[in-house]
């Protein structure tokens, strides 16, 4: 795989992460 891929690949996996861990912050409320 090329640079590009691996980068978008790796800021796609920390949006998820970070969209996960705003809708547990959500529900915890």
């Amino acid at each position: 795989a090329n640079v590009i891929t691996i980068t978008l690949t790796i800021k796609s996996l920390r949006y998820i992460w970070h969209s996960f861990k705003v809708w547990k912050f959500t529900l915890a409320q």
